[in-house]
């Protein structure tokens, strides 16, 4: 679930959005609270900028993604389309303590 729309400015580690992962991305089985725990995934920025998202990200919540997919650039204000540095991003378990 996206937390920003398009076109949005976000500033460094903001929450841009929600995953949640299949149970296979905790690769250490006794991490997990069961085999088949799908955790939620909160991403952050690790850049300032714009979000442009592509148009098939965060549309529909049940959408599954690749480990590694694109799924949108951050576009400095300073620099020109088409100018865009690979988009870095961070990811954090987003489920309470048990």
């Amino acid at each position: 679930r996206r937390l920003v729309p398009t076109s949005s400015h976000v500033i460094e580690y903001q929450p841009i959005l929600i995953l949640q992962c299949s149970p296979d991305l905790i690769a250490d089985p006794a991490m997990r609270k069961s085999e088949g725990h799908e955790p939620r995934m909160l991403l952050e920025s690790l850049e300032e900028g714009k979000v442009v998202w592509r148009e098939d990200v965060g549309a529909d919540d049940g959408q599954w993604y690749d480990v590694g997919m694109v799924i949108g650039e951050i576009v400095e204000d300073d620099e020109e389309e088409g100018d865009v540095e690979e988009w870095t991003w961070q990811a954090y378990l987003d489920e309470p303590d048990e």
